[in-house]
């Protein structure tokens, strides 16, 4: 991509300037997992869940930006070679309670620990400048749940959760900054209640009430990420508070679902520019901080309907959404890095030809609005801004043999091999991808 600008770089250009391209991420990863359900244990226990994985994962990444000013090449590359490894493991423990008048609780505990090591060298020929990054640390959660949801009328269901969670943050190892090897702890309780009413045999009204809680990770509270992003040890967690109506019909071959709503957020996390330089380069550090405040609401539709006798279901989903920032200097944005609307519309096809073979099929376009993210200061040229864009993919696949055991899928992505970047990534060009599976 060209520097400043962020545009691509056209393969004609890389060619004659004899640019590299940067490699496809070697990724390795093997996770077990186990459960064990006991169920119908008691007329009051209908069932105990436990689960269990382990997993580890290895990722390497060479990435090559050529140092391009506004289109022309100085003859040298920016180069990041990033090893991340990392293991970890986890499990769960739910018991499912059956309790009188139709009233159903589930109480567990959740845990998991992970540890990570990180290496990064960062070149930057140009300047002769480099940075050896060479970091250790660990995140552990545990938390505790319970969900009760019961019907006092037939039409009425009403449920309700609680959940407490304690998070744990630990830098072990810190080669260039010694004095970073620390600890941070976050606690939270936070609790839901719904009501669902069965206004008919095809409509049904909805409302929620939720708490959210989002606590710091561990590379933006303590670990940091190479070169560009400070560690912020004060972030605070992030909370909300969010609320939704809705309704959804669903009737000779018609679903659709509508729904409103309204979230405020106490310190929210957002992308900070600190304005301190860094060394030998042309940009400034990142960190994440705390906004005073925010606020989200928008409004989603989804609607899809069965063609009777065909196996075709046209499709669409559409999401509006406005979501409001104020910095702690009293600054105010609705550019906050989201688009304003985004949805997807297309056909899906599957059709039972016997009790052996299953044909399906998925035709969509995915759309999205331009968008970007203001700083607390004024607009500039290091604000992130990414365009608008459209994308087709169709997938076909067949599931066959005795209870579908065999299974093959062929995918055509980005058929229009466009620049499509909803989330500020670039999907890539037009590609395929082919899968196949089996049951045992």
């Amino acid at each position: 991509m060209e520097d400043h600008t962020w545009k691509q770089l056209s393969p004609s250009f890389m060619r004659a300037n004899n640019i590299p391209y940067s490699s496809v991420p070697k990724e390795n990863s093997q996770q077990f997992s186990a459960s064990l359900s006991l169920n119908n244990i008691s007329s009051y226990l209908e069932r105990l869940l436990i689960k269990g994985y382990t997993i580890k994962t290895d990722i390497i990444h060479n990435s090559i930006y050529p140092y391009v000013v506004q289109g022309v090449y100085y003859n040298a590359l920016y180069e990041f070679i990033i090893t991340d490894n990392a293991k970890g493991y986890g499990g769960s423990l739910q018991a499912d309670f059956a309790l009188p008048a139709e009233n159903k609780l589930t109480l567990g505990v959740d845990y998991d620990f992970s540890e990570v090591h990180s290496i990064a060298d960062y070149e930057q020929g140009y300047a002769l400048f480099y940075v050896d990054e060479d970091r250790e640390g660990e995140s552990s959660t545990i938390a505790f749940f319970a969900q009760n949801e019961w019907r006092p009328i037939s039409t009425l269901m009403i449920s309700a959760g609680l959940r407490y969670s304690t998070i744990r943050n630990k830098v072990t190892k810190y080669r260039n900054f010694p004095d970073r090897v620390s600890e941070a702890k976050n606690s939270s309780t936070v609790g839901s209640l719904g009501v669902v009413f069965d206004a008919s045999d095809e409509l049904a009204i909805r409302a929620l009430y939720s708490q959210g809680y989002r606590a710091p990770s561990l590379n933006q509270q303590l670990m940091g990420l190479i070169q560009y992003f400070q560690i912020n040890p004060d972030l605070k967690p992030e909370r909300s508070q969010n609320y939704e109506l809705g309704l959804r019909y669903v009737g000779s071959g018609l679903n659709a679902d509508l729904s409103f709503f309204y979230s405020t957020l106490k310190d929210a996390f957002y992308q900070h520019d600190t304005g301190v330089p860094i060394p030998n380069s042309v940009y400034t550090y990142q960190q994440t901080r705390n906004a005073e405040k925010a606020k989200a609401k928008g409004a989603e539709v989804a609607i899809s309907y069965d063609i009777a006798d065909t196996g075709l279901t046209p499709y669409v989903s559409f999401t509006a959404m406005r979501y409001e920032r104020q910095y702690n200097n009293g600054k105010k944005t609705k550019n906050t890095g989201v688009p304003h609307s985004w949805g997807m519309g297309g056909f899906r096809y599957s059709n039972n030809y016997n009790s052996d073979l299953r044909l399906f099929g998925d035709a969509r376009l995915t759309w999205s609005g331009g968008f970007f993210d203001e700083p607390a200061g004024n607009l500039s040229s290091g604000a992130s801004i990414y365009g608008k864009g459209l994308k087709g993919d169709v997938t076909i696949g067949l599931e066959a043999g005795v209870d579908h055991k065999y299974q093959a899928i062929l995918s055509f992505r980005n058929i229009g091999d466009t620049d499509f970047q909803p989330w500020g990534w670039f999907q890539p060009g037009f590609h395929i991808v082919a899968a196949v599976g089996f049951e045992y």
